[in-house]
């Protein structure tokens, strides 16, 4: 269309201009509200298609919403949801997929038309503050870019990185003027001055220096913090303030270059702010608390406690009534600084949150966090007040009790229990496609009508994270791991109960699947060990009811099982060089080097490094061949008949290995072949859009490779031997989703819609938080990192 921008601007015109009219109470600025919101949320595809209106923005709107209740008729033969729906909108306006790692700082300009981010992927990135589109990319870091800031003309930025250095930018033409070196370890924050004539930056290695922007290389360096600097910030009246790991806030006079104060705190302090009219200090500290401190004499004048884990960022609205604050719990919180009382929290972040910003005019708030994503709040209430006053209380009210669920993308909680707590990591759909299984954070797993999206049964028994979740070949039985229990529970699926519990590993466990005959389990984990339990007979938690099969120097990611249960796949973070497998005398050589990577399972907090490698093993867990990954295997898959498999990594590439040579086709043959190093044959990939594969599988007709973000044809010499048997492609529908669109691949490539970010997993950042999705027939489910089950029927389309 060209012209979305100007679309959001009419429409919030027309409705502030109506609302100042002296006419009788009327729903056309509600319904010019729901207009302006429903373009916002679908923004990316209304760019690329008006038509994307009917086909994606009506049917994911708000379902109490004016504009929803009009049009949903008229948009018959579009994608329907069954599970998932929002009943009002969210204050959360904008979620931009801004980076391909965690979002470290984020500031507006100082007109609030643009956004800035920085990134732990080295980039900075420009942003429209209406729509959330990307406008630049910087480059120039070779780190992760820790702080950006706008100067005072919003003119130039300040960035600052854990390459050492500082750098000033052109903001407009995206250029590189100057790199500033002079610090000796990680740089963590820069500041501009009020009146730009000067820049601060505070860094890991204790020092605060002060650079003249003119001239920086006659900067002043302050040494009086005794241990790392995590930020620095110029009051209003150009005095300097930072906040340091020593458990202090310190003040330096710009006129005298000296400290001039210190804030003494009980804990590290991670962040600060000073109010507008420069009266009140505030810093967020790691004993989840903020202190307000009067500038002027250094009293404390009052804590504020909400938060359950460290408070990252902390910032004054533009009227100094309003203090945000985001903090390593997930959650944006408001308070009113003249009391010091918490107003309400913000729910809806899928990770820490790391930065906060008011934008110049208070109505909306920025934030970065850990999951990659920068999101735009809307905080200004008099609008929705009085629009919708029934609504006021649910954006602005406080929350009641502990148990959140997350809805929207958002900032919305409600006291249902049908939705997951937390970020859903696993879900599978039955094997006749009328059931979905869900497993999440909370602990739970949750069972789910495919056809209605009606949640049938919880299942409750393990703590926190649950890793994966398997059904057996009937769909009588579920299998659940645990990360923390470190346990796999056989689930009754019908009856809802425990069938069996094993206990035997000794770090978590993430995959566990059924042999065909659904009597015995095999499971991975982070002990480096795959066991074999049987699950009739024995007492649940014996480790007497496993065997185990293999045991390695690393963990064990995940697993795929042949057809017959004869083999199994593997994908290990080796924390030894692998070795060559030696059995019975038979070797195959890997045809790749091996590398050492980081594995992002949890989180940068937990990095894992090892040497990515893929296995193949017999039902007796003997290593028949290896093969060298250069990034973490995240799935894997065997053809029908076994003579073709695949890996999918986390760098988004598709291996797929001609395994004829090893495998024997007869059932009851020599299970391996005596040849060389040769017998392997290896062909990659490039599909979808380089993001972690986490599902990989032949198609129906085995003529192609699915995963969650490609379909890619196979020339014939490629097709598994017995691909032949099928006389005609596959006739049933597949779908995958690449860069937020939904594409139907067969019978022929065709796209369907776009699905906002809420109602979609997140395919970026550590395995544990991404959220996951599935297909069946014509079902596509999505598991949120909101801990959400979006179910999408696309037969109609």
């Amino acid at each position: 269309m060209g012209c979305a921008d100007e679309a959001i601007q009419a429409l919030r015109s027309a409705r502030e201009s109506l609302q100042k009219l002296p006419i009788p109470p009327t729903d056309v600025p509600t319904f010019l509200y729901d207009c302006e919101r429903l373009v916002l949320s679908a923004y990316p595809a209304i760019s690329a298609s008006c038509f994307q209106v009917y086909n994606c923005a009506i049917p994911f709107s708000p379902t109490q919403c004016l504009l929803h209740q009009c049009y949903i008729s008229q948009t018959p033969n579009t994608v329907k949801l069954r599970s998932g729906m929002e009943k009002t909108w969210s204050p959360n306006t904008v979620s931009i997929e801004a980076h391909a790692r965690r979002v470290q700082a984020v500031a507006y300009s100082p007109n609030g038309q643009r956004i800035v981010s920085c990134s732990e992927d080295a980039t900075i990135k420009l942003w429209d503050a209406r729509t959330g589109a990307q406008l630049h990319v910087l480059e120039g870091h070779a780190a992760r870019v820790c702080c950006v800031a706008f100067s005072p003309t919003g003119k130039e930025l300040l960035s600052s990185s854990d390459d050492l250095t500082v750098k000033l930018w052109d903001a407009t033409t995206g250029k590189c003027l100057e790199t500033w070196t002079r610090h000796t370890h990680d740089v963590r924050s820069v500041a501009w001055s009020p009146d730009g004539k000067y820049a601060a930056s505070g860094s890991y290695d204790r020092q605060v220096i002060l650079w003249p922007v003119a001239s920086p290389q006659t900067a002043t360096v302050f040494t009086d913090h005794q241990a790392e600097v995590d930020q620095v910030i110029f009051a209003p009246d150009g005095d300097l303030l930072s906040a340091g790991h020593d458990k202090t806030s310190k003040m330096w006079s710009m006129t005298s270059k000296r400290c001039i104060r210190t804030l003494v705190h009980p804990a590290r302090v991670m962040s600060v702010a000073v109010s507008k009219n420069n009266q009140i200090v505030a810093c967020g500290c790691d004993d989840n608390n903020i202190v307000l401190w009067s500038k002027a004499t250094g009293e404390q004048l009052r804590t504020l406690r909400h938060h359950r884990h460290w408070v990252w960022s902390v910032d004054f609205s533009p009227d100094d009534q309003i203090l945000a604050s985001g903090s390593w719990d997930h959650d944006l919180c408001l308070w009113d600084v003249a009391s010091g009382s918490h107003l309400q929290t913000l729910l809806g972040h899928a990770d820490q949150v790391l930065s906060v910003r008011f934008s110049p005019d208070g109505t909306h708030i920025v934030t970065g966090e850990c999951g990659n994503s920068v999101r735009i709040w809307e905080c200004n209430g008099m609008a929705l007040q009085q629009q919708r006053p029934k609504e006021s209380r649910r954006l602005f009210g406080s929350l009641t009790g502990d148990r959140r669920i997350w809805q929207p993308s958002t900032g919305t909680s409600t006291t249902t229990s049908d939705h997951h707590t937390a970020t859903v990591r696993a879900l599978s759909c039955s094997p006749d496609g009328s059931l979905i299984a869900t497993a999440a954070w909370d602990g739970t797993v949750r069972i789910w009508d495919a056809a209605t999206g009606t949640r049938l049964k919880v299942l409750t028994g393990q703590r926190q994270l649950i890793t994966s979740v398997a059904w057996s070949r009937t769909g009588k039985f579920l299998v659940s791991t645990g990360d923390s229990d470190h346990v796999a529970i056989v689930w009754e699926v019908r009856a809802g109960k425990r069938a069996k519990t094993f206990q035997g590993h000794t770090g978590s466990v993430w995959v566990a699947l059924f042999t065909d005959d659904e009597q015995r389990v095999v499971s991975c984990s982070d002990d480096g060990t795959i066991r074999l339990w049987t699950i009739e007979g024995g007492k649940s938690g014996s480790t007497a009811d496993s065997e185990v099969l293999y045991q390695g120097s690393g963990p064990v990611y995940t697993m795929a099982m042949s057809s017959g249960s004869r083999w199994i796949l593997s994908g290990t973070l080796d924390f030894i060089q692998p070795e060559l497998p030696q059995t019975g005398g038979f070797s195959v050589a890997p045809s790749r080097r091996p590398t050492r990577v980081a594995g992002l399972v949890r989180g940068a907090w937990e990095e894992t490094y090892g040497y990515p490698t893929l296995r193949l093993h017999d039902i007796a867990g003997h290593v028949l061949w290896l093969e060298n990954h250069g990034s973490t295997v995240a799935s894997l898959a065997f053809s029908h008949d076994c003579t073709r498999a695949l890996s999918g990594s986390q760098d988004g590439r598709i291996f797929l290995y001609d395994l004829t040579a090893l495998i024997s086709l007869n059932n009851t043959a020599s299970t391996t072949s005596q040849a060389g190093p040769a017998n392997v044959i290896i062909h990659d990939f490039d599909v979808g859009d380089g993001k972690p594969v986490e599902h990989v599988s032949f198609s129906e007709d085995e003529r192609a490779i699915v995963s969650d973000a490609s379909y890619t044809h196979l020339e014939r010499p490629l097709w598994p031997m017995h691909a032949d048997r099928f006389t005609s492609p596959s006739s049933g529908h597949t779908y995958f989703l690449l860069d937020g669109w939904l594409w139907r691949a067969v019978p022929q490539l065709r796209r369907i819609c776009w699905v906002p970010p809420a109602f979609r997993h997140f395919r970026d950042g550590a395995t544990a938080w991404r959220g996951n999705m599935d297909t069946c027939a014509d079902i596509v489910v999505f598991g949120t990192i909101h801990g959400k089950l979006v179910t999408l029927d696309l037969s109609g389309c």
